[in-house]
């Protein structure tokens, strides 16, 4: 434009542009405005979903997190997993066979290589020491002698050794004096001392707790180990209420 105003050239470009500050505004749908709102609006929906799906995300883990099924199918797995590749016997309890059966079926077990489920306290069992066992136990006394018989005489090749809850050092010790042919690898505490019905609902199968207004001390021992086990399976730190009127509540609350 300049070049063709010539030797004026300044005074038509102050002109020239004069003339555009004057022109009216176009109107903001020949700028795009409307599709750029579009695309804002696109945008917003675009991340209320994902905030929605991280919502979700957040809640499936809680959800998971308080799932005791799960809790329970974890330590089972890494029990099988730990004790590395080969054949293997589980070797289980009264109650650990319950708790076991609960969450896995026999024949998801056998796909990790479990091929044969024995209890301790069964006097039948064959020698097999091409085999690894497994061995899920309460940690009571009787299991703990239980075992103890069989490391002195074991009919397996291995023994990884795993209890449902807390043992005492005692115990501990009268298991190692029992290994005199160094067969134990490995000795855990899995905190799965329950019987997992669905996902958030757990037993301990008892009946006739209480006598009268009072605990039968052996289920009250019972209920304050299962219900740590449960926290710890879940790694939960609680607050514990309590109906204060009722002693048994009180007891049970004191011993957890």
């Amino acid at each position: 434009v300049t070049a063709t105003l010539g030797a004026d050239g300044r005074r038509g470009e102050r002109e020239l542009q004069a003339g555009v500050d004057a022109l009216p505004p176009l109107p903001e749908a020949q700028f795009g405005g409307q599709g750029e709102t579009e695309r804002v609006t696109e945008r917003e929906r675009v991340t209320e979903r994902g905030r929605d799906s991280q919502r979700e995300g957040q809640r499936e883990t809680e959800a998971a997190a308080m799932n005791v099924v799960l809790a329970v199918k974890q330590y089972v797995s890494k029990m099988i997993e730990e004790s590395g590749p080969g054949m293997k016997v589980l070797l289980m309890d009264k109650e650990t066979t319950s708790i076991v059966s609960m969450v896995y079926t026999q024949s998801e077990i056998l796909q990790k290589e479990v091929y044969l489920f024995e209890r301790i306290d069964s006097a039948n069992r064959e020698t097999m020491k091409h085999l690894k066992a497994i061995c899920f136990l309460r940690p009571t006394r009787i299991n703990v002698e239980l075992l103890m018989r069989e490391l002195r005489r074991p009919k397996y090749g291995q023994f990884f050794i795993y209890f449902s809850n807390v043992i005492s050092k005692t115990d501990i010790r009268d298991l190692a004096e029992s290994d005199e042919h160094e067969v134990v690898s490995e000795v855990q505490e899995f905190y799965g001392d329950f019987i997992a019905v669905s996902p958030h609902v757990f037993s301990f199968n008892l009946t006739g707790c209480y006598e009268g207004w009072n605990w039968n001390f052996p289920a009250l021992g019972r209920c304050t180990e299962g219900l740590t086990a449960v926290l710890l399976s879940l790694k939960k730190c609680p607050m514990i209420r309590y109906q204060v009127s009722s002693d048994m509540a009180k007891r049970l609350a004191s011993s957890v």
